[in-house]
């Protein structure tokens, strides 16, 4: 049984923390989202302790008319470290030709990449995106 409430004195070894929640993903292009609608959009969280389990669903019905890198953002609790991998599957993408790759590089964004197998990635931006692209991204990180 957990407390209705955190009980941060309750020492090290002990597990008092645990909550379930929702939360809005939201999609930017360039730190902008003008004219970016949703089918779906949405997010759900377990956090236990500092760790937080996270999923979130986007699905486009318009990419809107901002420009720029791809950004999801929207966490429920602020990363503590930076370099989170997430397990990301996307579709209706254009010009794709290599591995998505989704990560964590700030403390409460997740940026997206192509990797084509060379050594270098590419930040996807919205000329990768099209009206009906979908996302979908899971993963645990610490708070």
């Amino acid at each position: 049984a957990f407390p209705a409430t955190q009980n941060a004195s309750g020492g090290a070894n002990t597990l008092d923390d645990y909550e379930e929640g929702t939360w809005t993903p939201t999609l930017a292009f360039g730190g902008a989202s003008v004219g970016i609608t949703y089918s779906n959009q949405i997010g759900s969280y377990e956090k236990i302790g500092r760790a937080i389990a996270l999923r979130c669903y986007l699905q486009l019905s318009s990419k809107g008319s901002s420009v720029g890198t791809a950004r999801l953002s929207g966490f429920p609790f602020t990363a503590g470290v930076s370099l989170i991998p997430w397990a990301v599957r996307m579709t209706a993408l254009t010009s794709i030709v290599g591995h998505l790759q989704a990560y964590t590089d700030s403390v409460a964004f997740v940026d997206f990449f192509e990797y084509t197998g060379t050594g270098a990635h590419t930040q996807l931006g919205d000329s990768n995106f099209t009206n009906t692209t979908d996302i979908m991204i899971g993963g645990v990180y610490r708070a």
